[in-house]
C-alpha cells in the first residue's frame, strides 16, 4: 500500500469512528492501569500508618 493510500485509509477509518475492538482494548488497559494505581495507593496508605 502506498503512503497516500495508507493515509487515506486511516482517515476514512477515523471518520467512521473508533473500532469496537480498539475501544475494548483501551478499556482493558485503562482498568489495568486503574487497578495498579489503586494497589499502589493502598500500599502507600498502609506504609503511612
Amino acid at each position: 500500500m502506498t503512503k497516500t493510500k495508507n493515509i487515506e485509509f486511516r482517515l476514512s477509518k477515523l471518520e467512521k469512528g473508533p473500532d469496537k475492538k480498539v475501544l475494548a482494548i483501551m478499556e482493558i488497559r485503562s482498568r489495568a492501569i486503574a487497578g495498579s494505581l489503586l494497589k499502589q495507593i493502598s500500599c502507600q496508605a498502609l506504609k503511612d500508618r
